[in-house]
């Protein structure tokens, strides 16, 4: 309604980017800079991962609300006035505040901020996530066995490991691995899945599986550092309106007509 603006709504996409991914990019640099300007990002990353456990959330769930600043939850059907998060011509089409399950990429973060930090408030967000995304408790009992091939999710692991010398996060991570090159490797290729139509040269696989090798060889050379990146072009195109090019290609499948 009328007291709804971009400065006082946090929608489930925006907060993807700014509690999920934007916190590894502050602790990268951390790392990178070091010294008091390095502890400043550090710090950031930590009080907002905290923040987000905290009031954004749903963790019973696994799920993250369109919400106010304030911390008011945004239902879908109070989304009335036309604009950015609502198309009046297509009443179901409101997909900015879509509610979003919450997965490897802020596993990472949270594996990331306790391993620079050490700060166990992270940790309480750091295991639940780890349960509703079928890893088991990632500091008591993780499940070895798990289908993922989601890259994130071993970067976390990889994390993890380095943290915490379990040997069971490295176990874990090379059956993540193995999952990747089992379900995404094809034709020579890294893609999403076997049935995708299309790939990018920038998928986040192959650096993923650089860091495992890294970690379990112990090479005194390590990768490129991991980013989490979500790279995309966006233009008009015909019937599709603006569109990236994630949706126009890279989402289609074999089957697709």
């Amino acid at each position: 309604g009328a007291i709804a603006n971009d400065a006082n709504i946090l929608s489930p996409a925006m907060m993807v980017f700014r509690y999920g991914r934007l916190p590894v990019c502050y602790l990268n640099i951390a790392e990178q800079v070091g010294g008091e300007v390095g502890d400043t990002f550090r710090r950031l990353a930590v009080e907002d991962l905290i923040a987000f456990g905290l009031h954004a959330y749903d963790a019973d769930a696994n799920m993250i609300h369109a919400m106010f600043t304030d911390g008011r939850r945004i239902e879908l059907n109070a989304v009335v006035r036309a604009g950015h998060y609502y198309d009046p011509t297509d009443p179901g089409r409101i997909t900015k505040m879509r509610c979003y399950r919450v997965g490897g990429t802020f596993l990472w973060a949270y594996a990331m901020a306790y391993r620079l930090s050490e700060d166990r408030r992270l940790l309480p967000t750091l295991r639940r996530i780890g349960v509703a995304n079928g890893f088991g408790d990632l500091l008591a009992a993780p499940n070895l066995d798990h289908p993922s091939s989601d890259p994130e999710a071993l970067h976390a692991l990889l994390e993890l490991h380095r943290a915490t010398e379990d040997p069971r996060h490295l176990v874990l991570a090379r059956r993540l691995g193995d999952n990747i090159l089992r379900q995404r490797r094809h034709n020579g290729f890294l893609v999403r899945s076997k049935s995708h139509r299309y790939t990018r040269c920038s998928t986040p696989e192959g650096l993923a599986l650089l860091h495992l090798h890294a970690e379990i060889t112990g090479t005194a050379q390590p990768p490129p550092r991991a980013w989490p990146t979500y790279p995309y072009f966006q233009c008009r195109s015909g019937d599709l309106g603006r569109v990236t090019d994630n949706t126009a290609l890279y989402k289609q499948k074999v089957e697709d007509r």
